[in-house]
């Protein structure tokens, strides 16, 4: 007796702590705030949570004993639910029961469609197999990712906007500024009184500052787009940089600067693109010039130790850039002193050209610096190897090339009336004979 009062004891314990279980189960399954499914093999429901109340809109007792799939599942994808079903059965394949978290589509009692984030398990219990589903409605999450996505097709659409626009307007902007500076050109070799010279000389200089800024935001748009072609030629880095210095020693001059020009024997040859190796050190030289007053700048070249690479050098003793601005300065459109009253005044692209062409040239550029001590800039492009022949006679759109000859007989064609007038005057003034 005593026994069997004890194994009594034991099973009422055991049936109570089961119970318990039951209910703490029970209790975590109704205030979750996931929606909570079991679903038997045959598909139908037997038991449904709070949460799939309030995220499907069927009651408790509308559910349970119901298809899953007539209830849930949206009417384009029943036939692929049914298929998996079958297929389970037949073989065992799982293709979405436990493989974790999944993006499906599922259906309110109102009919309308929306996605959930579902994880769905299976369970043996009393013999049997329940599959277990915990679903989340993520149509907020999904609506904002949506959100994002479109901001940023319309950022993309924007900047190509931007890039189409720039690269029409090259041509439209450039060729009446070419035509005042040639009509201007024209001009100065006219019998002018000194006032005149003096207004002329003002107005070529601002006509040139804008053809420069112009250029500037057209390198740019050019670079992003990857129009840039670039020609290989064969260079004498100390040719070109002793005709790059001297054409800006009136400017750095200006500025009370001297300049000084160091190049090392070796190599004597490079091969790159003339054309956008001098606007890289003419920027890196107006730089230098625009923050030092009353100071030393110096170009410098060698050829690194390997062999394979060369290193352009510019150093200035002017204001300096500190350590936290350093990471910037190649940035479009920067400027460490964007106030209207700064003493340095430009479009901020002096740097962000450099180093979209040295990296398009396959290159490095990089600074040194220390306020009120100086920069170095440095570039490194490789040696370089003649890849075409440069043609002699091209030049940047709405640069007039003159043949060395005199007296030819030349047919110009241009579409521009006042180009025409610049280019018929200025070859006729060198000998020759224009149709």
């Amino acid at each position: 007796m005593l026994l069997l009062l004890g194994l009594i004891r034991q099973s009422v314990q055991s049936e109570r702590g089961a119970k318990d279980a039951k209910n703490r189960l029970q209790n975590v399954i109704s205030t979750s705030i996931d929606g909570i499914l079991a679903v038997g093999r045959d598909g139908r429901i037997l038991d449904y949570n709070g949460a799939a109340e309030r995220i499907f809109g069927y009651t408790r007792e509308e559910a349970i004993g119901q298809d899953m799939a007539e209830v849930i599942i949206p009417d384009h994808l029943r036939k692929a639910h049914d298929a998996g079903m079958t297929r389970y059965s037949q073989t065992g394949e799982k293709r979405v029961v436990d493989k974790g978290l999944v993006r499906l589509e599922a259906k309110r009692k109102d009919g309308s469609v929306f996605p959930v984030e579902a994880s769905i398990s299976s369970i043996e219990a009393d013999g049997e197999e329940i599959f277990i589903s915990y679903m989340r409605d993520i149509s907020k999450q999904v609506y904002a990712e949506q959100e994002l996505v479109d901001a940023r097709d319309k950022a993309v659409a924007g900047e190509k906007a931007k890039a189409e626009l720039l690269a029409v307007m090259s041509h439209e902007m450039r060729t009446p500024l070419n035509g005042l500076l040639g009509t201007m050109e024209l001009l100065e070799d006219t019998e002018l009184a000194a006032p005149q010279r003096k207004y002329l000389s003002a107005m070529e200089t601002s006509a040139r500052l804008l053809v420069h800024h112009i250029n500037d935001v057209l390198s740019i748009s050019s670079a992003d787009a990857g129009q840039l072609n670039l020609v290989n030629s064969e260079i004498r880095p100390k040719e070109l940089l002793d005709e790059l210095i001297e054409s800006q020693r009136r400017a750095i001059e200006a500025n009370g600067n001297r300049i000084d020009i160091v190049v090392s024997d070796e190599p004597e040859l490079m091969w790159a693109d003339r054309i956008r190796l001098n606007q890289i050190i003419l920027n890196l030289v107006g730089n230098a010039n625009k923050f030092t007053r009353d100071g030393q700048i110096a170009v410098e070249f060698e050829g690194l130790p390997d062999g394979s690479a060369v290193e352009f050098r510019v150093t200035d003793t002017g204001i300096g850039i500190a350590e936290e601005d350093q990471e910037t300065i190649f940035e479009d459109f920067r400027t460490l002193d964007p106030s209207y009253g700064r003493t340095a005044e430009g479009t901020g692209l002096g740097l962000g050209i450099p180093k979209r062409l040295v990296e398009a040239m396959g290159g490095e550029i990089g600074v040194e610096s220390e306020p009120g001590e100086g920069s170095l800039f440095w570039i490194r492009l490789p040696i370089g190897t003649p890849t075409s022949e440069a043609n002699p006679h091209t030049m940047d759109e709405g640069e007039p090339v003159l043949a060395p000859a005199i007296g030819l007989k030349i047919l110009l064609v241009e579409d521009n009336k006042i180009n025409r007038l610049v280019a018929r005057e200025m070859l006729e003034k060198a000998g020759h004979s224009v149709t």
